[in-house]
């Protein structure tokens, strides 16, 4: 029991301990700054043995127990706890000569679980056994070289592993039995441990978890069929309504305070010198602030689009001409005041504002105005003397796609496109550890989705702000971590390799070549649903010999799929 520092030996090392309830009494809390050490005399690492105890772990990476060497060899085992697996390392010289092995099965951070290890003396990870809240778990085998001992003399370690790496939690009831013990010994070890725990625990102090283990416990045991059957009943009516609940999206909202909390001019950006109070108002000079709105956020929501406000519609219509056109009426789209650029076609802008604001605000019509007008449809390819940089309309819009636009453009060719609206963001293709390399030991890993979830829309891709989808930022997406108005135009090898290379391209040209078959000329139909147009004789030509070096139509596929006029609007 670990309810407050033994008098059997065992030493407390660090900063003094703090206790919390534990599976039976109170059990000793570790944040890595203090550790128990016990001394190891008596007990033979090399023979049979079975370590368990109870764990409350809080996520990060740590070491609930170990008896190893600081340096040298690291001869010795040690339990290591990373992201609910739990890691154990049997070592007569690292890297050398060890057995290496982890729970495939993850425990649930922040509850407690019961560890037992056995250990059968034999140096062969089969001679090896994990078992959590006394169910044996699948091992993965990551070293089987172990040829010596482990003994080292060292003391046992509660909570640490060396000085670079402590634990993070609540430890109970550590118990270490010099023998391996029966496989069904230990869930009755599990059990009944739990068990007298709670039954310590005074009737009116013991949650609801802890009264449903005692009466399934008292079921199980002396329940007749009818009371065994409802409770059956009852746990899988709870389970269909956590289930139902987890499917329930939860958003956050604001709420207005009933008080504002008064606002000041922070002298030289100081938290702590507040200068002249200030109010809630807005710039009188684009439009006066209404009578009867009230000064919040909801006022000010309806100021944005009271018929007097000029700003709203201008700014709205020039962001959507910029994704049409590459660049907007206003070429500064964050800044519309004295500091930015004068509009190039001011009356277009306001007719446009005006017929968006009047139009009811209709994104997909102004789009369609703007795609189906003459200075939209021009060619893009001649450079007018007078208008190097486009200023004056002089030819249509050109440039590469949009990284959203290039993988779902692979995807629609191809057929895979799942056209669904709506639902949570999902997770596409991208390289192994990435996540592991930004997060904190290693604790985030990126789980690729399976179905329909690898060809959504790009719109619903799961945003990581430390660790955007390298996909879409290599091809200019923006991180997420500040609003942008305009994206960078970058044009790189990283990208041609991203194209040629990336999982989602391979499979969008594997499909599009599954998709073309059948067809009476394949290569004309892919040039022509790719492109928008019939190949020239000499494209067909370079096409057809590629075929005949390569017999593969797939390559074929991933060729056309990188053209230029394909990943780029002329």
């Amino acid at each position: 029991p670990l309810e407050a520092t033994p008098d059997d030996g065992t030493k407390s090392q660090g900063t003094s301990f703090e206790f919390s309830r534990g599976v039976r009494g109170e059990a000793a809390k570790f944040d890595a700054t203090r550790h128990l050490e016990h001394s190891s005399t008596g007990f033979d690492p090399d023979g049979p043995w079975t370590l368990g105890l109870w764990l409350q772990a809080d996520g990060s990476l740590s070491c609930p127990l170990s008896l190893i060497e600081p340096e040298g060899d690291r001869r010795g085992f040690e339990l290591i706890w990373q992201k609910g697996r739990l890691q154990v390392n049997l070592v007569h010289r690292w890297g050398a000569s060890a057995l290496e092995v982890a729970t495939v099965e993850a425990m649930t951070a922040k509850a407690w679980h019961h560890v037992v290890v056995r250990y059968d003396g034999s140096r062969k990870a089969d001679g090896l056994r994990i078992f959590f809240d006394g169910k044996p778990t699948t091992l993965e085998v990551r070293r089987d070289t172990l040829d010596g001992t482990l003994a080292n003399g060292e003391p046992i370690r509660i909570g640490r592993r060396d000085s670079g790496l402590g634990f993070y939690g609540l430890i109970d009831e550590v118990r270490l039995f010099p023998t391996a013990l029966a496989t069904d010994a230990i869930p009755a070890w599990s059990q009944g441990e739990r068990l007298r725990g709670i039954l310590e625990i005074p009737v009116e102090k013991r949650n609801p978890t802890e009264s449903d283990l005692l009466l399934d416990d008292y079921l199980s045991r002396f329940g007749d069929a009818g009371a065994k059957a409802a409770r059956r009943e009852l746990i899988e009516s709870r389970e269909a309504r956590k289930a139902l609940q987890a499917e329930i999206p939860v958003t956050l909202v604001m709420e207005e305070m009933k008080e504002p909390r008064p606002a000041y001019v922070l002298e030289r950006g100081q938290y702590d010198h507040p200068g002249e109070r200030v109010y809630p108002g807005v710039p009188e000079k684009i439009a006066p602030w209404p009578g009867g709105l009230s000064p919040n956020r909801l006022g000010f929501a309806r100021w944005l689009f009271t018929p007097d406000n000029p700003l709203t519609a201008r700014v709205a219509v020039n962001r959507l001409w910029a994704q049409c056109f590459g660049e907007g009426l206003v070429r500064t789209p964050n800044d519309f005041g004295s500091q930015g650029e004068a509009p190039t076609h001011p009356e277009l802008l306001d007719h446009l504002a005006a017929g968006f604001r009047e139009g009811g605000w209709d994104v997909k019509a102004l789009l369609r105005s703007i795609v189906l007008s003459r200075t939209y449809r021009q060619a893009s390819r001649q450079v007018h003397p007078g208008d190097p940089e486009n200023r004056w309309l002089a030819r249509g819009p050109g440039g590469r796609l949009p990284a959203e636009t290039l993988r779902d453009q692979a995807l629609a060719l191809s057929g895979l496109l799942v056209p669904k609206i709506g639902g949570p963001s999902v997770k596409p293709f991208q390289p192994a550890g990435l996540w592991e390399a930004v997060s904190y030991n290693g604790e985030e890993t990126y789980v690729p989705d399976t179905g329909d979830g690898l060809w959504r829309r790009s719109l619903y891709t799961y945003v990581k702000r430390q660790s955007p989808h390298p996909l879409l930022l290599t091809f200019d997406g923006p991180t997420r971590e500040k609003c942008t108005a305009r994206r960078a135009r970058t044009n790189t090898p990283l990208q041609a390799l991203l194209l040629l290379n990336d999982e989602t391209f391979l499979k969008a040209a594997e499909s599009f070549a599954e998709r073309s078959a059948g067809r009476k000329n394949r290569i004309a139909w892919m040039f022509r649903t790719a492109t928008g147009r019939e190949p020239e004789a000499d494209e067909s030509d370079l096409l057809k010999g590629l075929l005949e070096r390569h017999n593969s139509w797939t390559l074929v596929a991933h060729t056309i799929l990188n053209l230029d006029e394909v990943i780029t609007k002329r």
